[in-house]
């Protein structure tokens, strides 16, 4: 079983390394370093938005993949579905390598929307750790996903940057980091061929028309629609500040992509140690009904602080405690919706959680290259509005 765990954490943690890439590289290689996808003398205002539509492409992907796989794991089992996201996610990183050296913004859209659609493997595995844990220890199942996810956001973007600024291979530079991916996802489904055993009891293999399922879902319970429709409206907030965070370092603050690396992997080693530490000791210990307006407004208001920060410094004193919010809350608000659901609906559950997140950044893309070309600290003051509009849709009632 340990074995089985840790498998779930590679995938999770290599899938989100891939999206990582981009908050390190993309600004960079749009705002200030030509890499031939557009003439030397395009506007600002245009890379902006071409930016905003590069952000666009991995929502995009998850958003058409998430529920049908999601789905798909309730019916043909974890395992082929998880087969097939890690082969989509070798063909995405192959196809943006190449898009680089051939300077095609077109194909380096499709490889993000294939990283994107790779992704909703997510899914599969918060399933996977919904079925291998008891029940009164759920939350710390969704907190072990939750390490992975927050290391491979931290070091995507400390690896990509520097792989980029390396020079390893002559030729090579922003390519490197999707080459190295490629090779990586390869050896995990060696791995997964290997040592994976299909976890989902036969039992749950329900043959239902994947519409029908997730209207049963909504139907199932008033209390799980009311948290799905507060995470909507916070994952806006939270994909908005994700996207547009990075640049606003890079304009205000003047962050190099080797200081967003080692920002991200700040991020990501707090969050990790705040979920080892503390969450996973209170997470199923706690009242998350009661807890959970506070932390989402203190997310909020961390953020919305961020827009104002004059220095570094300031950033990272904000970000310590930005993650102790979030760290404890995304579990909570989770595991609270697995337990709304149907036991058999596991899959189209963080399928259809998965779909939602994916939407909110489709959604906030071209609002926040709109608001970034007005200030750069637009889209995180807008960030920590919608989450406030979540904090009084939780604590009206939950």
């Amino acid at each position: 079983m340990k074995l089985f765990r840790f498998i779930l954490c590679l995938i999770t943690f290599t899938d989100h390394v891939i999206i990582g890439f981009g908050f390190s590289l993309f600004p960079v290689m749009l705002l200030q370093i030509h890499v031939g996808f557009f003439p030397l003398h395009t506007p600002q205002t245009t890379l902006v938005w071409m930016l905003g539509l590069l952000m666009m492409m991995a929502p995009l992907g998850q958003l058409l993949g998430a529920p049908f796989i999601g789905y798909s794991s309730d019916t043909m089992g974890r395992k082929p579905l998880l087969y097939t996201t890690l082969t989509c996610s070798t063909i995405s990183s192959v196809i943006c390598a190449m898009s680089l050296i051939y300077g095609s913004f077109i194909g380096f859209l499709l490889g993000r929307l294939l990283s994107g659609l790779s992704a909703s493997s997510i899914a599969v595995v918060q399933s996977c750790a919904v079925d291998s844990s008891p029940h009164e220890k759920k939350g710390k199942g969704i907190t072990a996903i939750e390490v992975a996810i927050g290391l491979g956001l931290a070091l995507g973007p400390v690896i990509g940057a520097q792989l980029a600024t390396s020079k390893v291979l002559w030729g090579i530079n922003f390519n490197l980091p999707f080459w190295i991916a490629s090779i990586v996802t390869i050896m995990l489904l060696i791995c997964l061929s290997l040592t994976f055993p299909e976890d989902l009891p036969q039992t749950h293999h329900k043959q239902t028309a994947m519409l029908s399922s997730y209207k049963n879902l909504l139907q199932h319970s008033p209390t799980a629609r009311r948290l799905l429709l507060a995470w909507f409206t916070f994952m806006s907030g939270w994909e908005l500040y994700l996207h547009w965070f990075p640049s606003f370092m890079v304009a205000r603050h003047h962050f190099s992509p080797l200081d967003l690396g080692h920002l991200f992997l700040f991020v990501g080693v707090f969050y990790s140690l705040y979920q080892l530490i503390i969450v996973r000791q209170v997470v199923d210990k706690i009242s998350r009904q009661r807890v959970m307006p506070w932390l989402i407004l203190g997310v909020a208001l961390c953020i919305t602080a961020f827009g104002f920060t004059q220095n570094a410094d300031q950033v990272y004193w904000i970000m310590g405690v930005y993650l102790l919010f979030l760290g404890l809350l995304i579990p909570c608000w989770i595991t609270s919706i697995s337990d709304n659901a149907p036991p058999d609906q596991q899959g189209a559950t963080f399928g259809l959680l998965a779909s939602l997140t994916a939407a909110c950044a489709m959604l906030v893309s071209a609002l926040g290259a709109e608001l970034f070309n007005y200030a750069a600290q637009y889209p995180l003051i807008t960030s920590g509005g919608l989450m406030l509009m979540a904090w009084f849709l939780v604590r009206k009632k939950i």
